[in-house]
């Protein structure tokens, strides 16, 4: 646990808004399960959210992408794997 628990939260905002107010694109990395500790309350601050996972199945690793938020898009709910090609990440459909 950490010592001052809401203050990653805090300082994610407050790069985000910085960001914003300036029509800079940003892009931040949570290395933490934010939606569930934080009931999504990011959610309302930024315009795309990816989820990027993995997951060990018959003895082989298999990284998965989900996209939860797409500004001004709808939204495939479904889990896609994600594989490696020559070195370049590509979603298997």
């Amino acid at each position: 646990m950490t010592r001052y628990p809401n203050l990653s939260t805090e300082v994610t905002k407050e790069a985000i808004n910085f960001f914003k107010s300036r029509g800079i694109t940003s892009v931040e990395c949570l290395a933490e399960d934010y939606f569930k500790e934080h009931k999504a309350s990011l959610d309302t601050s930024v315009d795309n959210i990816i989820a990027l996972d993995f997951k060990i199945e018959d003895k082989a690793l298999k990284r998965t992408l989900l996209i939860i938020k797409a500004r001004m898009g709808a939204v495939d709910i479904k889990e896609r794997e994600l594989i490696l090609l020559s070195g370049k990440p590509m979603v298997r459909v």
